[in-house]
């Protein structure tokens, strides 16, 4: 199986999906992430290129942690990700032909109007257009593939995935985006480096251990300690089948 997470910047990787790609990784199956944007305004005041460069190497650790392969697009900026599915749709297609996916993973596009919700609905645009032929790009058609959305916290999930023996390599994942731990001043830039402050590595333990409480949220839910949840999308061109293991089928 190969499964693609397309996420709109780096970190999402890690943060929404790292325990179910690493869970599939050491099941023997192929991951790949698509990152639709460098991030480069996500953080105080490191200059927008030197974050970009930054954002790009961290994300590049964290694949290889989580043992994915990596894509990062360079078409759209941080925070303009187009609200217009198809102008995303048309920078995915052909990426999405030519590694063939199983299963796709987005960003929840339901939400209100923003970079993750934006790629959502441009990644389920993108996937419906992969099997027309005379849809011309540079790799022929493919199947449309299973199609899931990340559950947000007020959503009823259709699958979980236990993610509670991978966990670590989830939180070693999540550690390689230092330029997102923001708390108070723990880590800043100073035209040279990145410095940390006495408390930094404290800092950093609060930052995991509180986006780590919606994986224990879903894993109490599931059975499990902790767990990663989904949303099929079910198009009027092909049902999403439960490709993705349930929790009693890694466990059983």
């Amino acid at each position: 199986m190969h499964i693609v997470v397309v996420v709109a910047h780096p970190d999402e990787e890690s943060i929404r999906f790292g325990g179910t790609i690493a869970r599939h990784v050491r099941l023997g199956h192929k991951a790949t992430i698509i990152v639709l944007t460098r991030g480069g305004l996500g953080h105080a005041s490191m200059p927008v290129g030197k974050l970009r460069e930054t954002r790009v190497r961290e994300v590049s650790k964290a694949a290889e942690i989580l043992g994915a392969d990596l894509i990062v697009m360079e078409t759209f900026e941080d925070q303009w990700i187009p609200a217009d599915p198809h102008l995303v749709a048309r920078t995915l297609i052909d990426p999405l032909r030519a590694l063939k996916p199983d299963v796709i993973l987005a960003e929840d596009p339901t939400v209100l109007p923003c970079d993750q919700s934006n790629g959502g609905r441009g990644v389920i645009d993108a996937a419906g257009k992969l099997y027309f032929p005379l849809l011309v790009t540079e790799h022929p058609a493919v199947p449309i593939p299973d199609i899931y959305h990340l559950a947000e916290n007020n959503q009823r999930p259709d699958v979980y995935i236990d993610i509670t023996d991978v966990i670590d390599i989830k939180t070693a994942a999540m550690r390689c985006h230092q330029t997102q731990i923001h708390t108070s001043a723990d880590l800043y830039w100073d035209e040279a480096q990145l410095v940390r402050s006495p408390d930094a590595s404290r800092a950093e333990e609060i930052w995991i251990q509180n986006l780590l409480k919606l994986s224990a949220r879903w894993g109490k839910q599931s059975g499990a300690e902790y767990a990663e949840a989904y949303v099929a999308y079910r198009s009027p061109l092909r049902m999403a089948r439960r490709t993705l293991p349930l929790r009693e089928e890694i466990v059983g």
